[in-house]
């Protein structure tokens, strides 16, 4: 691994990855880190599973497992199976990089929630979503680790604690791209150490780029970024999702997110920040109110383009 004019260090945000030095705009991306697909641990999202690097050998039990999940659906209990097979193959990398991924108590996952934290959100909806995931997990887990499991398979997750843990880093450090190896092109979930410090943002410094001459991942500045030293690195996770996707996802949700929406009682989607554009409404969230009366004008506008009535939706 290769890392050029960054730290990794604690900010206001959590740990992540700063800029150690200033960076003019350049026309073209310019290169920060370097991850060889050696150090990654990556699943095929679609059959036949397919793993690089190939850790599992032929015949474990553990692609058995791996096999057994539904193939659109549980691409999250795959990983999270690969990732504790890791933690347990003699001299992998994943031994030593385990140490700084974040613990049960550190992790910000709802999975990890406990059922106080959950009856805490304001969105009951997310709530029951979280205690479905969990419900999922866990019976996943109590299907696999019987108590006829074979002992290399037992000690991978011996509580279903460590097992939802292992789907928690999964689910929140993963990330989804098109990779080429020779002549195969194919999409696969990958867990790429150091590449996953990166937090996110929506306005980004930052993106991915598969190297696939020589199998590397490169963290790339985007071309005509000015970076000065301190600035954190950043990605986009997801882009175009509510925060209610990147609470279920992430654990966390932004004020900033532009894609959040207002919910109407049609199947209407409005960008937010385009709704309060119209209608001249100002304030941060919970606190908006109108500039003047000027958006009444906005509204029979907007109502006789996407057809629904002004007294269906609350601002």
């Amino acid at each position: 691994m290769r890392a050029y004019g960054i730290e990794f260090k604690e900010g206001p945000d959590g740990f992540g990855v700063y800029a150690s030095k200033d960076v003019e705009p350049l026309r073209r991306a310019r290169v920060i880190m370097e991850i060889p697909l050696e150090l990654m641990l990556t699943v095929s999202q679609k059959l036949p599973w397919m793993f690089f690097p190939d850790i599992v050998p032929v015949g474990h039990p553990i692609f058995d497992i791996i096999n057994s999940t539904d193939p659109e659906t549980d691409w999250d209990l795959r990983l999270a199976c690969l990732l504790l097979y890791a933690f347990d193959r003699e001299d992998n990398f994943w031994q030593l990089y385990g140490d700084f991924l974040p613990s049960a108590d550190e992790c910000p996952s709802l999975l990890l929630a406990s059922e106080e934290e959950l009856s805490e959100l304001q969105n009951p909806n997310l709530a029951s979503t979280m205690r479905e995931q969990q419900c999922r997990a866990l019976e996943f887990w109590e299907k696999t680790w019987h108590s006829g499991v074979p002992l290399k398979i037992k000690r991978l997750a011996r509580d279903p604690e460590r097992f939802i843990w292992a789907l928690s880093m999964a689910q929140s450090r993963c990330i989804g791209m098109q990779m080429r190896i020779g002549a195969l092109v194919q999409d696969a979930n990958m867990l790429i150490p150091y590449a996953d410090m990166l937090n996110h943002s929506f306005e980004p410094n930052c993106f991915f780029h598969w190297r696939f001459k020589d199998r590397m991942l490169e963290v790339m500045i985007n071309a005509g970024k000015r970076i000065k030293k301190g600035d954190e690195m950043t990605v986009n996770y997801m882009s175009g999702q509510q925060n209610d996707l990147l609470m279920q996802r992430y654990g966390f949700s932004s004020p900033v997110n532009p894609w959040d929406v207002i919910q109407f009682s049609g199947n209407a989607r409005i960008h937010l920040d385009s709704f309060l554009s119209v209608f001249n409404i100002s304030g941060l969230p919970e606190e908006y109110y109108h500039n003047s009366m000027r958006s009444l004008c906005a509204l029979f506008y907007i109502c006789c383009h996407i057809n629904f009535k002004p007294s269906s939706f609350i601002v």
